[in-house]
């Protein structure tokens, strides 16, 4: 939060993306902590649907948070892995990123 309250004063495009650990999927308290923790900086989720699937279960723990609009967005789900690729165009986004 502390990390997110700098940044956010700088004023500038931000893009962070990770295996977050937390099923975004899910409505229990983590989820929604982590959701309401990046939209009080006005950072989206670009992804609410499953990342990783495996036989037994399909979440959404990996993710890419941005204060910009993506001109287009896919996951990608037949990788060598049980988390999906995640892809974001944007326009021409100037260096402050």
């Amino acid at each position: 939060d502390e990390v997110l309250f700098k940044i956010s004063k700088c004023n500038k495009k931000l893009i962070i993306c990770g295996d977050f650990n937390v099923n975004i999927l899910e409505n229990n308290s983590l989820s929604i902590k982590l959701l309401n923790l990046f939209k009080t900086y006005n950072l989206s989720n670009m992804f609410m649907e499953p990342t990783r699937i495996t036989a037994t279960s399909a979440t959404c723990l990996d993710n890419i948070f941005t204060n910009i609009i993506p001109i287009s967005k896919n996951i990608i789900s037949k990788l060598d892995s049980d988390h999906c690729g995640q892809i974001i165009q944007f326009e021409n986004v100037k260096k402050n990123v």
